[in-house]
C-alpha cells in the first residue's frame, strides 16, 4: 500500500505539474493511464478521481478573479515587514489576495482603502529563464496584480496582528543581541530582507541557506526541546502535546506559513495521530499524502522551489536515520539548488553536519533568551559572540577560492532524469528481492546513470552555443547574441528578466551592451546590472545612468556610419546621426544596427517610425527585429519590401497598453516576410545558426 500511495503522490505531482505549465495533451493522457495502472489495485479509482477534480477545482477557484476596470475595496497588508514598496489587497476578506503595482499614495499596513483600478492576471507561462516570476508568485497565493487609477476612499487603521507583533520582536533582538540580532531575528522568523547581501550570499555559498529559512530542522529542534522540557516538568501528555502544537502555530503564523514549516507542522500532526490510533508510523507515506492535500490547497506549489526543496529533503531524511542523513538530503536536492547556483563549495557537507548540531542546541537557547523581556548580559552576550563568530568563519573561509567548485547548470531536462532515475532506484528499493539481485551491480549502474546525466548536460551546452536569443521581456526590446566567444546584448527590457535570462545562461561577462534610445521599456533592465561585467557600453545619452551602479570598462556614443567588431560579429550603424539626436521623437533617435554573423544579416531597428525607414538605405537583409513593437506607423511597404527579410520578430508583451502589434502593419509584414514571429505567443525566440543557408529556431 505504502508503494502504491507513493506512486501515486508522485503522479498526482505531475498532473499538478502539467496543469500549471498548460501540457494539457500530457494532462489527459498521464490520467487516462493513471486509472488504467491502478484500476486493480488497492486505491479506489473514485479517490483518484476526487483528488483530480479538487486541484482543478482549486485552479479555477485561484484564477476565477475578474480582470479589466472595476472598483475594488479591502484591507492592505505589507507583502514585506521591513520593506514599504510591496503591498498586497485582501479584497473583501476573500482568500484571493491580489498585488498592488506602484500604489499612488503612501499605503500603511492595516490601511483600508477603495480605489478604481484595473485587475490584470499575472503570468505564469513558461519561459527560458530558470526563475519564473510568475509561478513564484503563484506558489504564494498571488494570481493578479491591480494597477490602482484613482483613490476613492482610504482610511488608516491598525496594522496586522503578525505586522505588529514581528516589529516589536525585533526591536527587543535587535536591543538584545546588537549587530548579530538582523541574524538572529531572521532564524527565529525566516525574514531574510533584514540580512545584509553579504551574509546571504555567505550561507548560499556554503548550502546553509535552509537555515534562514524557518524550515522543519527549525520545527524538530524547537518541538523537542520544548517536550523535554515539559516532560522533566511532569507536564500531563495531552497537556504536553498541545502546548507544542501551539508554539508550533504561533512560529507558523509569524513566519508566514511557509511551506517547509507547514510540512514539518503536518509531518507531526500525523505522526501524534499515529499513535493516538495505534498505528505504526510511516513516514514516507505522511509525506505523500501531505504532497497530496498541499497540491489540493494550490496545484502552483508543484512550480515552488521552497516546496521541491522541502519535499525532497524530507523524502531523503525518511530513507534511514543514521549519520548520512545530511550527505542524502543534499544529494536529494542538489539538483535543484544547481539550478539556483552552479557554484558550491567543498566544505557544504561537512559545514551542514557541524551547524546541524550547533543548531541542536543553540536555537532552542536563542529562543529563550528571545523571549525573556529583560536583559541577561552573560547569556545575550554569549548567544551575540557565537553568532558572530559563525559569521566571521563563513566569511573568512568563503574567500579561500580552491573551495568553489563550478559545476554545470541544470536545465529541466536534468533535473527531471536526476529525480526520474531516483524514482527508479526507490521503487528498486521497495522490492526487496529486486534489491537483493541489483546490488552488486550497483557500481556500474551509478556509474551509467552518471553518463547518462552528463551527456545530457553537454547535448543542453552545445544547444544554447553560438545562438541569437530574442528574449521575451514583456513589452519592451532585449536580444543577445552568443556567438563564439563574443557575447553582445542589444537593449535590456525594463525589469529584473533579461539578469534572470543572463544567469540562467551562465553569462557573468558581456563584450558589448547597446542601448538603443532612452526609453525605460529598452535600457530599464540595467539598473539590476551590478554584477555582470561590461566591455563596451554603447549609448547616446548617458543620462539613463543615473543611479546605476554598473561594472565596464569602456562607454562611448555611436552614429551612423560606425563599424564595430566582435570576433566574427561586424554591427554597421545606420542610425542616428548626430543632428538626428536633435529630432523631438525619442524612437527617430533609435540605433539602427545591421548585424553579420557567418553569412546571416540581422537588423535590430529599435523604435524608429516610418520616417526614419524612408532613409535607411538598407536592403536584403535574413533577420529583421521589427521597428517599435509592431506599431501602426512602422514596418511601411517600401522598407519591408527593401529588406525582404525571411524571419521577422516582433517583440511585445501580452495585453500591450497601446495595441501592439497593431493589424495592419501585422498584415505587411505577413506581405514581405516568409515568417512572422512575436514574442507574446512564442515567448524567448531561440535562433541557432547552422550555416548562411540555414538557421534553426526554438521557443521557450
Amino acid at each position: 500500500m505504502r508503494r502504491q500511495l507513493l506512486i501515486l503522490s508522485m503522479i498526482i505531482y505531475i498532473l499538478s505539474l502539467s496543469i500549471v505549465y498548460h501540457h494539457y495533451g500530457i494532462f489527459i493522457f498521464l490520467l487516462i493511464g493513471t486509472l488504467f495502472l491502478f484500476r486493480e489495485s488497492q486505491v479506489p479509482i473514485v479517490f483518484i478521481i476526487l483528488i483530480v477534480a479538487l486541484i482543478l477545482l482549486s485552479c479555477f477557484f485561484r484564477t476565477s478573479l475578474n480582470e479589466g476596470e472595476h472598483t475594488y475595496e479591502g484591507r492592505v497588508v505589507s507583502r514585506s515587514i521591513f520593506q514599504e514598496d510591496k503591498y498586497y489587497l485582501n479584497i473583501n476578506n476573500d482568500v484571493r489576495n491580489v498585488i498592488i503595482d506602484y500604489p499612488p499614495i503612501d499605503l500603511k499596513d492595516g490601511d483600508y482603502i477603495k480605489v478604481t483600478g484595473k485587475l490584470e492576471r499575472i503570468n505564469t507561462e513558461s519561459s527560458l529563464n530558470k526563475f519564473n516570476y510568475g509561478l513564484y508568485l503563484a506558489g504564494k497565493n498571488f494570481f493578479y496584480e491591480l494597477s490602482i487609477d484613482e483613490i476613492i476612499e482610504h482610511e488608516s487603521k491598525q496594522p496586522t496582528l503578525r505586522f505588529v507583533i514581528l516589529g516589536k520582536l525585533y526591536n527587543h533582538i535587535k536591543n538584545k543581541f546588537g549587530a548579530e540580532g538582523d541574524l538572529v531575528f531572521t532564524i527565529l522568523f525566516g525574514i531574510k530582507e533584514i540580512l545584509d547581501s553579504e551574509t546571504k550570499q555567505i550561507f548560499n555559498a556554503f548550502g546553509l541557506s535552509h537555515l534562514l529559512v524557518v524550515s522543519g530542522l527549525h520545527v524538530s529542534i524547537i518541538a523537542n526541546s520544548f517536550e523535554k522540557v515539559l516532560s522533566r516538568l511532569k507536564i500531563y501528555y495531552a497537556i504536553r502535546k498541545s502546548f507544542v502544537f501551539i508554539l508550533l502555530g504561533m512560529i507558523a503564523f509569524l513566519a508566514g506559513f511557509h511551506i517547509s514549516i507547514m510540512r514539518a507542522f503536518g509531518q507531526k500532526l500525523l505522526k501524534e495521530l499515529s499513535i493516538i490510533t495505534n498505528n505504526a508510523y510511516d513516514s514516507m507515506s505522511a509525506i505523500a499524502v501531505l504532497n497530496i492535500v498541499f497540491l489540493i490547497y494550490n496545484p502552483y506549489y508543484c512550480s515552488y522551489i521552497s516546496y521541491q526543496l522541502s519535499f525532497l529533503a524530507a523524502f531523503a531524511l525518511a530513507q534511514e536515520d543514521d549519520i548520512l542523513h545530511v550527505y542524502r538530503v543534499y544529494l536529494g536536492i542538489l539538483p535543484i539548488i544547481l539550478t539556483i547556483n552552479s557554484q558550491v563549495n567543498i566544505l557544504t557537507i561537512p559545514f551542514n553536519i557541524i551547524m546541524i548540531s550547533i543548531m541542536g542546541w543553540l536555537l532552542p537557547i536563542t529562543g529563550l533568551s528571545a523571549i525573556v523581556p529583560f536583559k541577561i548580559a552573560l547569556l545575550d552576550g554569549g548567544i551575540r559572540y557565537i553568532y558572530g563568530l559563525i559569521i566571521e568563519m563563513l566569511r573568512y573561509i568563503s574567500k579561500i577560492e580552491f573551495l568553489s567548485v563550478d559545476l554545470f547548470y541544470c536545465s529541466s531536462l536534468i533535473v527531471l532524469s536526476y529525480y526520474f532515475l531516483f524514482f527508479i532506484y526507490f521503487l528498486i528499493k521497495e522490492n526487496e528481492s529486486l534489491y537483493l539481485k541489483v546490488q552488486s551491480y550497483r557500481p556500474y549502474i551509478i556509474a551509467l546513470s552518471l553518463c547518462f546525466i552528463i551527456i545530457l548536460n553537454n547535448m543542453y551546452q552545445d544547444v544554447m552555443e553560438d545562438t541569437i536569443f530574442f528574449f521575451d521581456v514583456g513589452n519592451g526590446d532585449s536580444a543577445l547574441i552568443n556567438y563564439r566567444n563574443s557575447k553582445i546584448l542589444i537593449d535590456t527590457g525594463s525589469k529584473r528578466d533579461v539578469n534572470e535570462y543572463l544567469e540562467y545562461l551562465g553569462i557573468e561577462q558581456l563584450n558589448a551592451v547597446l542601448i538603443s534610445h532612452n526609453h525605460m521599456d529598452h535600457y530599464g533592465g540595467l539598473r539590476y546590472f551590478e554584477d555582470i561585467e561590461i566591455g563596451h557600453l554603447f549609448l547616446n545619452d548617458d543620462s539613463i545612468l543615473k543611479n546605476m551602479d554598473l561594472l565596464y570598462n569602456h562607454i562611448e556614443a555611436i552614429y551612423t556610419g560606425d563599424e564595430l567588431k566582435f570576433g566574427q560579429i561586424y554591427l554597421e550603424v545606420f542610425n542616428p546621426t548626430i543632428e538626428g539626436m536633435k529630432s523631438k521623437d525619442l524612437n527617430d533617435t533609435s540605433h539602427v544596427i545591421k548585424m553579420s554573423i557567418d553569412g546571416v544579416t540581422i537588423l535590430f531597428t529599435g523604435d524608429i517610425t516610418k520616417y526614419i525607414e524612408k532613409d535607411s538605405m538598407i536592403s536584403e537583409i535574413d533577420i529583421l527585429k521589427v521597428p517599435h513593437h509592431g506599431s501602426k506607423d512602422s514596418s511601411t511597404d517600401d522598407f519591408l519590401r527593401d529588406l525582404n527579410p525571411t524571419l521577422s520578430i516582433v517583440s511585445v508583451g501580452r495585453n500591450n497598453p497601446y495595441g501592439h502589434p497593431h493589424s495592419e502593419a501585422m498584415d505587411r509584414l505577413e506581405r514581405y516576410s516568409e515568417l512572422v514571429l512575436t514574442t507574446k505567443e512564442s515567448g524567448t525566440i531561440m535562433i541557432k545558426i547552422v550555416n548562411e543557408n540555414t538557421i534553426k529556431f526554438k521557443f521557450f
